[in-house]
């Protein structure tokens, strides 16, 4: 009886409002209607924020969720933020030009009044003209011409300035791809930034890279040292992943099965990102597009779909990591590197 009850609240259960379910299940995007709150570096981003001058560095494994977290945090103090996107052949310079642009600093370039006079008159009613109304109207124009400041007025100590004035915080993605030599240069910037904080308390530089990317920051500028809070983002545990689901299932009204729940959290291995693209895969398999009329059940048959679609996605990377790991650089008597892999996989 217990479970019957349970069945029919689940058919009765839907969300007021409808979602596409690429919005609830994001594996590309930060997610936001999914968003579980991770109270230890939750609290740990929270007082890094609210101390001034104090810079971060946000580092953990590619799908542990570190873009979402700046995301929803920053969101909720209402930040405003100037994104940008690093990649392996940006040099510091590039870097710069990007957060400055994106500030869109203008300057005049001139400025131009104008005073205009007209006259009019207005006949009332059937009377003669000259007996009609004057009226005489004034107009002054005010002509701004404005040009964007050019690259060469990007200064470091300029974009310290320019983002303190509007409050907002610079977030620098995928900080690891950044070549090493580059890196010194917003290693530096950062003490720009914290030594101008008494100006601007808000003001923040947040790097988000790879695991390693807190301790590059500190080495490539030692007085960095106890000035920046280095975060990591550890892997998600089972129960914050099974939340990322149950948040789904309320907002699409959808029901995995518990099996497939299961599946989903131990195929994820910690990773929120393999979670969002499995739950996201399985509702694609059972002809789930958005929010359901009424209640959906997902089992196995979907679960099965879903796991063969994200091995036949990601093939060619998997199989590029299994040859990696099993290359031999000489012959041994043994295959010891096979031999090790199909051990672990049979336990």
């Amino acid at each position: 009886m217990k479970a019957w009850g349970r069945l029919k609240a689940f058919w009765r259960r839907g969300s007021t409002n409808r979602y596409a379910v690429e919005d609830i299940f994001t594996p590309n995007k930060p997610a936001t209607h999914t968003y579980i709150e991770r109270t230890a570096v939750d609290e740990l981003l929270s007082k890094a924020l609210d101390t001034p001058g104090k810079q971060i560095v946000i580092y953990g494994e590619s799908g542990t969720g570190k873009t979402t977290l700046v995301r929803n945090k920053l969101a909720a103090k209402d930040g405003m933020l100037i994104w940008t996107r690093c990649m392996s052949s940006m040099t510091f310079r590039d870097c710069l030009i990007d957060a400055f642009d994106s500030l869109e600093v203008f300057y005049d370039l001139q400025v131009r009044d104008r005073s205009t006079t007209s006259k009019s008159r207005k006949a009332g009613g059937n009377v003669k003209l000259v007996q009609g109304e004057s009226t005489r109207e004034s107009r002054e124009e005010h002509e701004v011409t404005s040009q964007r400041v050019l690259p060469p007025s990007v200064t470091p100590a300029r974009i310290a300035s320019e983002i303190g004035t509007i409050g907002a915080s610079w977030i620098l993605e995928d900080f690891h791809k950044l070549p090493l030599e580059q890196k010194k240069g917003l290693s530096q910037v950062m003490k720009i930034f914290m030594d101008i904080s008494a100006d601007y308390p808000s003001l923040k530089i947040i790097a988000i890279g790879a695991a390693g990317t807190a301790r590059e920051v500190v080495a490539l500028e030692g007085e960095m040292k106890n000035r920046v809070a280095e975060l990591g983002v550890p892997l998600m545990t089972e129960s914050e992943l099974r939340a990322i689901l149950t948040a789904g299932e309320d907002l699409l009204n959808i029901q995995y099965d518990k099996a497939v729940a299961d599946g989903i959290v131990a195929y994820s291995s910690g990773l929120a990102g393999v979670c969002h693209q499995l739950a996201l895969n399985c509702c694609l398999a059972a002809n789930v597009f958005e929010t359901a009329e009424t209640g959906v059940r997902i089992g196995w048959k979907a679960f099965e779909k879903a796991i063969l679609q994200y091995i036949e996605e990601e093939s060619d990377t998997t199989r590029g990591l299994f040859e990696r790991a099993t290359k031999t650089t000489r012959e041994r008597k043994y295959d010891n590197r096979r031999i090790v892999l199909r051990a672990l996989s049979r336990f």
